[in-house]
């Protein structure tokens, strides 16, 4: 390739990156605004692989990848599932698939904590308390958040507890909606330069 061809592929990638750079401040009164600068992600956790919030508390695999625990104790029941999200990310939702045995009623807690990386410092980020369905059978909440995250310091997790007392809720799916940032243009565009 003569120095000719590499100057011209380089002035058109200055020219695409600099065209593809700019966008006009304009304000539509319609349309929300749309952020460039994120992608959406969907992160699935089946029930079956939260982890225990306590070793004393019994559970067991329910049937398609739902997690129950028949422990009868004194203690509220809580799963955990760590998250891992890019550094940048903005947590959006949490949506918590469930299934109840049989008819019965009782609160249960959505948390989203963080943990700092170099030890001790914890905070709860968001709660949401919900009452359980009444009626037997699969449903699902969904958790509104609206939290950037800071990977570079923290560790993230989502915590569900369950009530006191028998198995009567099955915890089938976490999914976590995120937004995590796109990639630059310039990193696609890489291959095209080398030989």
């Amino acid at each position: 390739m003569n120095q000719k061809s590499v100057f011209s592929i380089s002035l058109f990638l200055v020219i695409i990156l600099v065209s593809t750079s700019f966008s006009p401040q304009v304000t539509h009164a319609q349309e929300p605004e749309q952020n460039q600068d994120f992608i959406a992600s969907f992160t699935n956790y089946p029930g079956i692989t939260l982890k225990a919030g306590d070793d004393a508390l019994t559970w067991s695999n329910y049937g398609d990848g739902c997690l129950a625990s028949y422990y009868d104790g004194n203690m509220y029941k809580s799963f955990v599932a760590p998250l891992t999200l890019p550094k940048g990310s903005k947590i959006t939702g949490i949506v918590i698939d469930y299934k109840n045995e049989a008819e019965s009623t009782g609160d249960y807690w959505i948390e989203l904590w963080r943990s700092y990386i170099s030890g001790g410092q914890t905070q709860l980020i968001a709660r949401e308390q919900f009452r359980r369905k009444s009626s037997p059978g699969y449903t699902y909440i969904i958790f509104d958040l609206d939290h950037d995250t800071d990977t570079s310091y923290w560790n993230y997790w989502v915590e569900v507890v369950l009530p006191k007392g028998p198995a009567k809720t099955a915890i089938c799916n976490v999914k976590v909606i995120s937004q995590i940032p796109a990639p630059p243009v310039y990193i696609l565009l890489v291959p095209l330069v080398v030989k």
